[in-house]
């Protein structure tokens, strides 16, 4: 992932969004402290994607058994003040 200052990036932000558009990322950075990223939105997407896939086989897991009515009401009820 190349680097890039605040100043440069704000100077050449068209050519950074068509290089993030063919793919590229890039850190954009203050006084050489990474502040954000620059990405294109396709991995972003992807990545939430398979992360909840990931969840929804864990939750398969955890609940392969049959639950008890009281179970059901424990994790309805669960965070709720």
């Amino acid at each position: 992932m190349k680097k890039i200052g605040v100043f440069e990036a704000k100077t050449h932000l068209s050519s950074l969004i068509a290089a993030v558009e063919n793919g590229e990322s890039f850190t954009i950075t203050r006084r050489n402290l990474p502040i954000a990223l620059l990405t294109p939105l396709e991995h972003d997407v992807h990545s939430r994607g398979m992360e909840a896939v990931k969840q929804i086989l864990r939750l398969r897991v955890k609940f392969s058994r049959r639950l008890t009515l009281e179970e059901i009401l424990q994790y309805r009820n669960e965070g709720r003040k």
